[in-house]
C-alpha cells in the first residue's frame, strides 16, 4: 500500500537550485502506522519539488527513513498540491500574496458569487469573475492569469513524472521550457537530448511510444546517429568516424531498414543543423570539433611565444642533481632544458626511461 502524509508546509530548512528541499510539514492525516503519533505535529521531509509555498497544504507520498545524522525524516517520492475546498480556505487563498490586488473583501465576494468550486471556474474562463460586484475585466484577467500560472509548474512537472521522467529530470525540463514543456515533449522529445544534461537517446526512445513520433521519424534518426557517434567515439577513443562505421552501427544496433543514401542524407542534414562537421569524408561531432580546435589553437599560440630565458641553466641543473642525489643522462638534460625554456613541451618515453625523474625537476 502506498503511504502518504497530508498536511501544511510550515518551514523551509534547505532548498537547492535543482529543487531538492528539506522542510517541516505539520501532519494532519497519514496512513503510515509509524507516524500515527505525529498527527498535528511537525515532521521533517525531504525530496525534489517543482515549487512549494509555505502555509499551503500538500499530500506527500513516500516512506519514513532514519537518517544517521538527522534522525527520522519522510522521504518524498511524489506529491500533490491540495487546493482549498471550504469557504474560509478559499477566501484565505484568494487574498494571499499570490493575488496581490485581491483583498479579503474581494475574495469573499468571489467565493460567495461563484461558490466553492470557484477556482475551477476561474481557471477555465476569466469572464466568470465579471459576475462579481465591482470586478473589472482587467482585474479578472489578472486573477485568471495568476491562478493558471500558479497551477502550471506543478501540473507540468507531475505530467512529466507520469510520462516517465524522474522528478529531478522533470524539474530540469520544466525549468528550461516552462509553458512550452508539454508541446516539446509530445511533438519532439528528442530535442531534450540536446538541451537537458543527463537525458540520453535511450531514455527518450523508451518513452517514444507515448508520443506521435514514429520509428522512422527524421528527428529520431538524427538523434540516433548522434547517439551512435558519441558511443563509438567514447568506446574507441576516436574524435571522428568514417561513413562505413556509422552506417554499419545505425543498421545493426537498431535494425533499421535504411540504405546508405538515406544515412548520407541525414548526415548532411545534421551538418546543416550544426551538430556535426564533415571534412574529407570524416564525420565529427561539433562539440568534439570545437574542443579540438580550441586545443590546437591554444597549443599553437603557446608554442609561438618567445622562449623563456634562464641564466646559468646548466649550473642550476647540476645543483638539482646534487639536491636530488641523481644523475641525468643527455636525453633527460635536453628534456629538462626544453621543458623549462619552451612554453609548451611534451615528455614521452617507455617505462623506466626516466620520465618521472625528469618531470620532478620541471614541476
Amino acid at each position: 500500500m502506498e503511504t502518504f502524509i497530508k498536511g501544511t508546509y510550515k518551514k523551509n530548512i534547505f532548498s537547492s537550485n535543482d529543487g531538492f528541499t528539506v522542510g517541516l510539514i505539520k501532519i494532519k492525516d497519514t496512513n503510515d502506522q509509524d507516524l500515527t503519533d505525529y498527527n498535528d505535529k511537525l515532521f521533517t521531509f525531504t525530496g525534489l519539488f517543482a515549487e512549494l509555498k509555505l502555509e499551503e497544504d500538500y499530500i506527500f507520498y513516500g516512506e519514513v527513513i532514519d537518517n544517521l545524522k538527522y534522525g527520522l525524516q519522510y522521504k518524498v517520492t511524489k506529491y500533490e498540491k491540495i487546493m482549498p475546498q471550504d469557504k474560509d480556505g478559499l477566501i484565505t487563498f484568494l487574498s494571499s500574496d499570490i493575488f496581490p490586488k485581491v483583498g479579503e473583501k474581494t475574495a469573499k465576494n468571489i467565493v460567495e458569487c461563484l461558490g466553492e468550486n470557484c477556482l475551477d471556474k476561474i481557471s477555465s474562463d476569466y469572464e466568470c469573475l465579471l459576475k462579481v460586484p465591482k470586478m473589472t475585466e482587467k482585474k479578472a484577467m489578472e486573477i485568471h492569469s495568476r491562478l493558471v500560472k500558479y497551477n502550471e509548474s506543478y501540473q507540468t512537472v507531475i505530467y512529466l513524472v507520469n510520462f516517465g521522467f524522474s522528478m529531478k529530470d522533470a524539474l530540469k525540463i520544466y525549468n528550461h521550457y516552462y509553458e512550452d514543456t508539454i508541446r516539446v515533449v509530445e511533438n519532439n522529445p528528442y530535442e531534450l537530448i540536446d538541451t537537458i544534461d543527463g537525458i540520453s537517446f535511450n531514455k527518450i526512445d523508451e518513452l517514444r511510444e507515448k508520443t506521435n513520433v514514429s520509428v522512422d521519424d527524421e528527428r529520431r534518426i538524427e538523434a540516433l546517429i548522434i547517439s551512435i557517434m558519441k558511443n563509438i567515439c567514447f568506446q574507441k577513443g576516436d574524435t571522428y568516424l568514417d561513413f562505413n562505421t556509422i552506417y554499419s552501427a545505425v543498421t545493426s544496433v537498431y535494425e533499421l531498414d535504411i540504405n546508405e543514401e538515406k544515412v548520407k542524407y541525414y548526415l548532411i542534414m545534421l551538418c546543416q543543423l550544426g551538430k556535426i562537421i564533415i571534412e574529407d569524408d570524416k564525420y565529427i561531432l561539433y562539440s568534439y570539433y570545437k574542443a579540438e580546435n580550441y586545443i590546437s589553437t591554444s597549443v599553437y599560440n603557446i608554442t609561438n611565444k618567445e622562449d623563456v630565458k634562464i641564466k646559468d641553466i646548466d649550473l642550476k641543473i647540476e645543483r638539482l642533481e646534487l639536491f636530488f642525489d641523481i644523475k641525468y643522462n643527455e636525453e633527460q638534460i635536453k628534456a629538462i632544458k626544453q621543458a623549462l625554456v619552451k612554453n609548451f613541451s611534451i615528455i614521452t618515453g617507455g617505462p623506466g626511461t626516466g620520465k618521472s625523474a625528469t618531470s620532478l625537476v620541471v614541476k
